[in-house]
């Protein structure tokens, strides 16, 4: 009897969870699509209140309920990626008064790492002091990419005065993606530069200097090429490698012969990264770098020297026509990134 009982569970239980999937075939598509287009009349609604002549951040708010608040700040982000200066603030100030600033530091409070980062993003282009009270609280988060959302808002908003206490906090975050880093420093702009010095000088974790010297580069200041050129000798591939992209970008020839020395290095990845520099900063021994390169044992080193020469213009297109009629060790594949590049002129 017990087996047949456990056979009747069975079978209703298989029934149950067929025609759970059966529901769940008609209807999910039903509120797929209601999803959609309440997301669809959110945004409808942002546009057309930032678009307006006249400012409608104070005015009565659509009827959104607290399930639709994900909603909004997912369309009010797109926006802001979108547009710039006034309208970005404009976006911000509307959110802000639709879902009110206590909603705004629950989600900051209760929420996961998604909408944290959203209402951060959002709170940079308010100028209150409370919105920059809780960038600064969230230097200090746990969670790397919520720490990384806060820098990049302040960012976007700090005075020159308040540069010394934000680079006082950054030493203190968590170590995280350098490309990120990077690209979040790079975003203080030129009066950063001695920060970014003073910065890295007391750094000896890898990513946080390969991050810094890449900022250094994306900044432009030549005045520190020398700083970027004293971690060439880096134990740290990913270091050598920032190095070599911070003086392509900012194309020093006085601090060429570092390049040259990088695209020598061991590491075919910070090889290849000189490689690409040498092709936007060189001088007249760059050429001989470069025509070496062509054999390197990696073929992707291969590639970008082609590459360079190319780039720099007529005298590296006849040096790398001049390997290729040699029959170079890579003339094969040399012809063919010419004629990819250059059509039948190298035929």
């Amino acid at each position: 009897m017990s087996i047949w009982v456990l056979s009747g569970i069975l079978a209703l239980a298989a029934i149950s969870i067929l025609l759970l999937l059966v529901l769940r075939r008609i209807f999910l598509p039903r509120w797929g699509q209601k999803f959609k287009d309440r997301r669809h009349e959110i945004e409808q609604y942002l546009v057309l209140a930032v678009s307006s002549p006249v400012d409608l951040s104070g005015t009565t708010k659509p009827d959104i309920s607290p399930r639709e608040f994900p909603l909004v700040l997912a369309a009010a982000l797109d926006l802001v990626r979108s547009v710039t200066g006034q309208d970005a603030k404009r976006v911000a100030q509307i959110v802000d008064h639709w879902l009110g600033r206590n909603t705004l530091q629950r989600i900051v409070r209760e929420s996961g790492r998604g909408q944290i980062i959203q209402v951060l993003t959002l709170l940079s282009n308010l100028d209150d002091p409370e919105s920059k009270s809780t960038l600064y609280a969230h230097l200090a988060h746990t969670d790397p990419y919520v720490q990384l959302a806060a820098l990049r808002g302040l960012a976007q908003r700090a005075d020159d005065d308040e540069l010394p206490e934000i680079f006082e906090h950054i030493p203190k975050m968590d170590r995280t993606n350098a490309a990120f880093m990077a690209d979040v420093l790079t975003q203080f702009g030129p009066q950063s530069t001695p920060f970014l010095v003073a910065l890295l000088a007391q750094q000896a974790e890898e990513s946080w200097c390969a991050a810094i010297i890449m900022a250094l580069g994306n900044v432009g200041d030549m005045t520190t090429a020398p700083h970027i050129v004293d971690y060439a000798q880096s134990p740290s591939v990913q270091v050598r490698r920032a190095v070599a992209r911070a003086l392509g970008e900012l194309q020093a020839t006085d601090v060429i012969d570092t390049l040259h020395l990088l695209a020598q290095d061991e590491h075919v990845d910070v090889r290849k990264d000189a490689i690409v520099a040498l092709g936007s900063v060189y001088t007249d021994q760059t050429y001989a770098v470069l025509l070496e390169a062509l054999d390197d044992t990696d073929w992707w080193v291969t590639y970008h020297a082609a590459q360079a020469l190319l780039k720099i213009g007529s005298k590296g297109e006849a040096l790398l026509l001049a390997y290729t009629n040699a029959q170079g060790p890579h003339a094969a594949l040399t012809q063919q990134i010419m004629l990819e590049q250059g059509g039948t002129q190298y035929a």
